[in-house]
């Protein structure tokens, strides 16, 4: 499966792999997200904007998430992100997402393994 990403220049003017996905609502509509491609992330982490967007319940985790800048709290949300493969179809993924849930935590989401 080949999921086709872009080169883009992000808002301090280092350009990043970016993949364009969509994650699917609490009204069943699906919101158009900007992935940050993180290789070296341990999961997949959802921005505290894109959180609050969806509108899903939220469960609180026991864990914090960190990075270089330090620990953050965080929620767990279920849903499905879809992305579009090369052919233009669609792949879905369900899953229990992490998210941050201050929002200056994290500026753009992370697609990790």
């Amino acid at each position: 499966m080949v999921i086709n990403g872009e080169w883009l220049v992000c808002n301090d003017g280092v350009v990043r792999p970016l993949l364009r996905g969509e994650l699917q609502a609490s009204n069943s509509n699906w919101a158009s997200v900007i992935f940050l491609v993180e290789t070296g992330a341990d999961r997949t982490v959802l921005s505290a904007p894109v959180l609050a967007a969806l509108a899903l319940p939220q469960a609180i985790a026991p864990e914090q998430l960190g990075g270089l800048g330090g620990l953050t709290e965080m929620a767990t949300v279920e849903t499905i992100l879809r992305l579009t493969k090369h052919d233009a179809g669609k792949v879905n993924f369900r899953s229990q997402f992490a998210a941050v849930t201050e929002t200056d935590a994290l500026d753009i989401c992370v697609l990790g393994r």
